[in-house]
């Protein structure tokens, strides 16, 4: 552990530390030449998947000879281009279902194949759809038709046996086909629409039968209802239902959405940011009052709770229960229901145990480290300070998340083209089906045979997918951290400022980094944190987002395998707790490995460290630490977790008095709503997803002043803690930081110290405590 321990050891160790380091050098510059050549290959893999697959496949139909349409179809050697004709039309539906499922019986209809046309607009009743080959033939509806007409009409045409004075129809109605239906276009797929006929309400009358049903006289009517006209089909319409019940749930989902787009948009996306602002600005005056409120209201539901337990256990009597149920029932009654409620106590009596154990731990947790939860809620009211002095650093994520956004983009149409990587093969619809009689070579249907290498592909594709994005993340928090960072390692005005808050007034100083002249160092910290890890630590970046990627990919390889292996799961109970329990602790590990890492970017952006050392340093914090930084991680990710539900619970309480106020939204308005339930799921959903981003800041800032305190507390001396008065009065230790007439000696010798001395701290002496009280 001494090795360990060194790397705060030598010059800073007798002087301390007094601020972040400046003088750098690269580190671990291998892996970021490392991460520059696996994006390279992955820039690679995306050009080879648009070279040889074709995304378009995947939202567009592909056709019989297996050419995607709405496409140019460049990835295929004999391209046909198809880019004006986006729709497909199923000309010989009926007669592909008959075949394969009445000869191949099977309940999955993605073993069904289809024999498609590519159309520039969806047919109507009575047309006619050739193929390529089709209008070749130079042949007019006329013939089209007289050739039906010869074959009696119906389906199958292509397999009547023509007379002599007649063979030209086999040919013309293989390539040709009649559309007896409408179509609507639902996907780009062109859909039949069945007459399901006129519905005729017939109403007589059955009490008497001889006169008519508005008679008077008529004292029963009955009334029937007939369809007329009705058309069905003999085979179910797979593709019709699967598609039009698809595009129903689409309606009913985008409709609402789109005409509420203006209130999403406003109450999720502006409201949430105004919303977070007026969070930091409660948790900047009131921090302590509301993490003590919330332990103590915690501490007292538990209580409450297990008093409950023990009163419906039977253990606690109310007053007067007895003589109330004896003066209500007889002896014998009162024997069934205790019988009766038997069951019932013997589960309030194990939730009364469980409770009474929760409850004891957690008093015991609130009396004994009462002194770290008042150094947590100190910490959270510095960290609203720091974001209140660097209001930019809140937008950074902003360009962060175009990045990401960006990229994934980019990767996922990669991976769609990777996807559809592979030949064009014949399949014979006849030998699919088992279909041993001749047939004309109408129902051979070309497809896509899939590509070995594509699995391989994908693959690499996937985790370099991965590395790329954690990567990205890696420099949004290394230079948030190092923000931090500096303002927590820094020299205050000495000049106090004030503000007033629910009528108290507030005094604290400005942080400026300066030099030993008095200089400024830094006005902008978030671009100055930026440039260092640009500049000196894109390969501990690098490292630390290669190790998260590789957690993760194990992750995706395991829940692989738990598909491919549900079967297996089913027999055995015993492969089925060995995979939960392995997925259990990849998830965990996943989240140590993310915060291990974090914690390193934090001692890379203060220190300068390489990624291994900045890991050891971590690990020695922790074991010293492992009280404060637990307690003061539980509490600020629950302030965290509370703030993200105020913000998503605001946004939603606007966009339902929007919705609920706006005439335009109400009955017969211009954006009348059929329901306001799935524009205020979205509105939820962008107000969570931007408050989390938006506290993402917050709790990055509050890690980093834990992680900082702790190496303050280690390597300064009392009279020398570089941590503000607050933290110093929330662990016992006021008066122990610089003052104010330190700073000025020290100034006057050239020395660069720091002092977060209050005027006000001067006036009020206090006994100090000692460094034994906080452990």
């Amino acid at each position: 552990m001494g090795a360990i321990c060194s790397c705060f050891k030598g010059k800073e160790k007798e002087e301390g530390i007094k601020d972040i380091k400046r003088n750098r050098s690269c580190t671990d510059a291998i892996f970021c030449l490392a991460f520059l050549v696996s994006l390279l290959v992955a820039i690679v893999i995306i050009f080879v998947g648009m070279a040889n697959g074709n995304i378009e496949s995947l939202y567009y139909g592909t056709d019989a000879t297996g050419m995607t349409c709405g496409s140019s179809n460049n990835n295929q050697a004999d391209k046909v281009d198809l880019s004006a004709k986006k729709f497909i039309v199923y000309p010989r539906l009926q007669e592909d279902m008959v075949r394969q499922s009445t000869l191949n019986p099977t309940t999955d209809y993605n073993d069904y194949k289809f024999y498609g046309i590519c159309v520039e607009s969806c047919p109507t009743a009575g047309s006619w759809i050739c193929t390529e080959k089709g209008v070749a033939l130079k042949k007019t509806d006329a013939d089209r038709e007289a050739c039906k007409t010869v074959a009696g009409g119906g389906a199958f045409l292509a397999d009547y046996n023509y007379p002599a004075a007649h063979t030209h129809c086999a040919a013309l109605m293989t390539e040709c086909h009649y559309q007896a239906f409408d179509t609507q276009d639902i996907f780009f797929r062109c859909i039949n629409l069945y007459p399901d006929g006129t519905s005729g309400l017939v109403r007589k009358c059955a009490d008497p039968v001889t006169v008519d049903f508005d008679d008077p006289k008529c004292i029963k009517v009955s009334t029937n209802s007939t369809t007329i006209n009705g058309v069905s089909t003999n085979v179910e319409d797979v593709i019709a239902k699967q598609l039009t019940s698809t595009a129903a749930f689409a309606l009913r989902t985008f409709g609402d959405v789109q005409k509420a787009s203006t209130v999403i948009f406003i109450a999720g996306g502006a409201g949430a940011l105004v919303i977070g602002v007026l969070w930091l600005l409660l948790m900047r005056y009131t921090a302590k009052c509301l993490v003590w409120t919330t332990v103590l209201l915690a501490l007292i539901s538990c209580l409450g709770f297990t008093m409950i337990c023990w009163v419906k256990a039977g253990f606690i009597a109310l007053p007067n229960e007895v003589t109330n149920v004896a003066a209500s029932a007889s002896d014998a009654d009162i024997q069934s229901q205790l019988a009766a409620d038997e069951e019932s106590k013997l589960v309030w009596t194990g939730a009364a145990y469980i409770s009474s154990v929760i409850s004891l731990i957690f008093l015991i947790v609130v009396t004994f480290l009462w002194r770290k939860i008042a150094l947590a809620a100190a910490i959270i009211s510095e960290a609203s300070t720091a974001v209140a002095s660097m209001p930019l650093i809140v937008f950074f994520p902003v360009p962060i998340m175009t990045i990401l956004l960006a990229w994934f983009g980019i990767w996922l149409w990669g991976m769609g083209n990777l996807w559809t990587m592979g030949a064009i093969s014949a399949n014979d619809l006849n030998e699919a089906a088992g279909i041993s009689n001749t047939t004309v070579s109408a129902n051979s249907i070309k497809e896509f045979k899939e590509s070995e290498l594509k699995n391989y592909l994908m693959i690499i594709h996937t985790f370099l997918g991965l590395w790329v994005m954690n990567f990205v993340q890696g420099i949004s928090t290394m230079t948030i951290c190092g923000a931090f960072a500096g303002w927590y390692w820094t020299v205050p005005s000495n000049e106090p400022s004030s503000s007033v808050c629910c009528g108290k007034k507030h005094v604290y100083l400005h942080r400026v980094q300066k030099k030993a002249d008095g200089e400024t160092v830094e006005k902008r910290p978030v671009l100055a944190s930026f440039i260092r890890t640009v500049r000196y630590h894109l390969g501990s970046v690098a490292l630390g987002s290669l190790i998260i990627a590789i957690v993760q990919f194990l992750r995706i390889v395991m829940e692989y395998i738990n598909r491919q292996t549900k079967g297996l799961q089913k027999k055995s109970c015993i492969i089925r707790a060995a995979m939960c329990c392995i997925r259990c602790c990849l998830w965990c590990f996943e989240k140590c490995v993310k915060y291990i890492t974090r914690s390193a970017y934090i001692i890379i952006a203060a220190q300068g460290k390489s990624f291994c050392s900045a890991t050891f340093t971590v690990f020695h914090i922790l074991l010293k630490h492992t009280t404060t930084i637990g307690v003061a991680t539980v509490v600020s990710s629950f302030v965290i977790l509370l703030g993200k539900l105020v913000i998503t619970a605001g946004c939603t309480i606007i966009a339902y008095l929007w919705m609920s106020s706006g005439a335009e939204f109400q009955k017969g308005g211009v954006n009348e709503l059929n329901s306001s339930v799935l524009p205020l799921v979205f509105v939820a959903i962008l107000g969570y997803c931007i408050g989390a981003v938006f506290l993402g800041v917050y709790d990055m800032g509050i890690e980093t002043i834990i992680v900082s305190f702790c190496i303050d507390k280690d390597e300064n001396k009392e009279g020398g803690y570089m941590f503000p008065p607050s933290l110093a009065k929330a662990i016992g230790m006021k008066g122990k930081t610089r003052t104010a007439e330190t700073e000025a000696a020290n100034e006057n010798k050239g020395e660069t110290t720091s002092s977060y001395k209050l005027p006000e701290d001067d006036q009020k002496p206090e006994q100090q405590a000692s460094d034994g009280d906080f452990i």
